[in-house]
């Protein structure tokens, strides 16, 4: 029992080590994405818990906030759309080294998030990049 009881201590603190590498590394950071040869999405982490992203084919872009759940990016923005409405999304990734792997995107409707389409290219994949 105390042998558990010590492996499950040593695994919590190594997931909050590895969260605040995590927001370290993210911070003033550029990620980038290919949809296409002549198209790349990307993400700027601008501070902690601010970011900007940039759609390459809808030329837009969106502010929004993050944080982390253990390796989980989560990434919330509040988008005006037509007729003033603030559409709110949610998007989910998994965090390995220098990747970011989309899980999950969410849209608020009545109070309750709704899980999207994820994007089905298997190349769209975030990259941190050393430029910003």
């Amino acid at each position: 029992m105390k042998y558990f009881l010590y492996l499950l201590i040593a695994l919590s603190s190594s997931g909050c080590l590895g969260q605040a590498n995590y927001e370290k590394e993210l911070i003033n950071s550029k990620w980038i994405a290919p949809v296409s040869k002549e198209c790349i999405d990307f993400y700027i982490f601008k501070s902690k818990q601010k970011v900007l992203f940039y759609s390459c084919e809808l030329a837009d872009t969106t502010y929004g906030t993050y944080k982390f759940s253990n390796d989980t990016l989560v990434i919330r923005e509040d988008n005006p759309s037509e007729g003033n409405v603030i559409e709110k999304w949610r998007f989910k990734f998994l965090m390995k080294k220098n990747l970011m792997y989309p899980i999950s995107s969410e849209q608020l409707y009545n109070k309750t998030w709704k899980i999207q389409k994820v994007n089905a290219n298997k190349d769209y994949i975030f990259k941190k990049t050393n430029s910003e």
